[in-house]
Order: structure tokens, then C-alpha cells, then sequence
């Protein structure tokens, strides 16, 4: 390494992952989440939805309810925020979700969402 140059924590070890062929296992992820986000939002209002276990959102597993569907999807593009896993999100629905008692309600995309069913 040069003098003022440093390695962030991982970036060895990420590296290195990226030398390896990714797992069949992880393939098939990634053309699912490919497959779901071109197929665009398959719920409505009132659906019962809960974040799929590879989403970014909190809360897996529990019930959310679909308030609305976005007739077109709010796009993030703000300035200043390109490095924010957020930054180019297609934001198409608004789902609620019962936080300490309280309904508390977000906008997110729905590709990262399944209809709920609850555990047996």
C-alpha cells in the first residue's frame, strides 16, 4: 500500500469472495429478486404483506397491511444521496405496520414484499 491509502474493514475478505464463483444457492436469489422486480406490484389495498427475508426492510415476518398502491412509482433521485441503498428505489407501495400499539405507516417497494402467512 501507498502512503495515505487504506483498506476499509472487509475489503480483503470481499476481495477475495469476489475471485470465487457465488453459490448456485445465491444465483437463484438474485434472478428471483430480478424476476420480482420487473413483474412491478402485484398487491392492493388491504392486502397482508410482510418483507421477504432477503429485503432491506425491518420487520420479516411480521403482518403489514397494503394501504396504497402508487399509480406511478415515486423514484428517489435526490442530490447527494447516490451512495444510499435508498438512492433510485421505486417506491409504489405504502404499507402500515403495528409499532409499539401505533399503526405506522411507510412508503417502500413492493418487490421486496410477499403476502403474509402466518407461521404454523
Amino acid at each position: 500500500m501507498q502512503i495515505f491509502e487504506v483498506e476499509l474493514p472487509g475489503a480483503k475478505q470481499r476481495r477475495e469472495a469476489l475471485k470465487r464463483p457465488l453459490p448456485e444457492a445465491q444465483i437463484e436469489t438474485l434472478h428471483e429478486a430480478s424476476a420480482a422486480y420487473q413483474e412491478r406490484c402485484k398487491f392492493k389495498p388491504g392486502d397482508i404483506v410482510t418483507p421477504k427475508l432477503t429485503s432491506i426492510y425491518d420487520h420479516k415476518g411480521i403482518p403489514h397491511v397494503v394501504l396504497e398502491v402508487a399509480p406511478v412509482a415515486i423514484r428517489n433521485f435526490e442530490p447527494g444521496n447516490c451512495y444510499s441503498y435508498s438512492f433510485g428505489s421505486r417506491l409504489d407501495i405504502r404499507v402500515g405496520v403495528l409499532v409499539g400499539g401505533e399503526v405506522v405507516a411507510f412508503w417502500q417497494e413492493s418487490w421486496q414484499h410477499q403476502l403474509y402467512t402466518p407461521a404454523e
